[in-house]
């Protein structure tokens, strides 16, 4: 079904004006990999927040409140430019098993940042590790610190395995 659908793809009309328009792919490439950076640096300085190494000075609900629009705006743009590139060489992507795990990784990521903006939108203090009397410290709690390690873990397997993709040969 995935060959048949990348025939189909590679034989359309607007599969054939992606690789007609020398300048096209490679103008795509740099908004995907801009795009990717942008990710990859709101993902990994919640994650780094959440383990209590970086901007410790200000709350966990605050750096998420930040960052997340960034790794949702981004995200988007990654699809959109995503799809222009699978149009335009679908053999290339949608049999290669690196791909399909470079979306496994991305949706698992996305469901954990959405839905720690999601848990910190209802209580904000959720993560934060209890300080002296009854006070709220801005040092996160082991929770937190797991959360932060998964975040890491998640968004460097969408970049290697995305990486992946030109090495990984068609199954």
């Amino acid at each position: 079904m995935i060959h048949q659908l990348s025939k189909w793809l590679a034989d359309s009309p607007a599969s054939h004006t992606i690789q007609s328009i020398f300048w096209l792919v490679p103008v795509v490439q740099t908004v995907h990999l801009l795009a990717i950076g942008i990710v990859v640096a709101a993902g990994a300085l919640l994650g780094l927040r959440l383990l209590d190494r970086a901007a410790t000075t200000q709350p966990i609900a605050a750096t998420v409140q930040r960052f997340v629009p960034w790794i949702l705006g981004a995200v988007l743009v990654l699809a959109a430019t995503g799809a222009v590139l699978i149009v335009g060489e679908p053999a290339r992507t949608l049999g290669n098993p690196a791909f399909w795990g470079k979306l496994v990784a991305l949706a698992a990521a996305l469901a954990t940042t959405l839905g720690l903006a999601r848990w910190l939108r209802r209580d904000p203090q959720a993560l934060c590790a209890p300080g002296g009397a009854g006070a709220v410290s801005l040092q996160t709690n082991r929770t937190a610190h797991w959360l932060g390690a998964l975040s890491l873990l998640l968004w460097a397997t969408v970049v290697v395995l995305g990486r992946w993709i030109a090495y990984v040969l068609e199954v």
